[in-house]
């Protein structure tokens, strides 16, 4: 599994805590690392991922396009900074 350094994007993500759906956690992120009053939709799942990190973990990932609705965003301590972009524009960030 990468490292996140400084000055690198990172989507939005989080784990998935024991009986929560995908779509809860989903909303659970949100609020812990935009704020709560952050209100998105959920548009649909796009792409998934599995993998087997060094330590022998299998992760498995769903990634899914949110729509922003509304609300003032308040950054937690895991970030500095926020873009709204599309996944196209999403795989050029660096």
């Amino acid at each position: 599994m990468s490292q996140i350094t400084p000055a690198t994007w990172e989507t939005l993500s989080g784990r998935i805590a024991p009986g929560e759906s995908p779509q809860d956690a989903i909303l659970r992120e949100v609020k812990e690392e935009l704020g709560p009053k952050v209100k998105i939709k959920i548009i649909q799942s796009y792409y998934s991922f599995r993998t087997v990190r060094q330590d022998g973990h299998v992760v498995i990932g769903i990634s899914h396009l949110c729509k922003y609705i509304s609300g003032k965003i308040q950054l937690n301590y895991e970030n500095s900074d926020y873009h709204w972009v599309t996944p196209a524009a999403a795989v050029n960030l660096t």
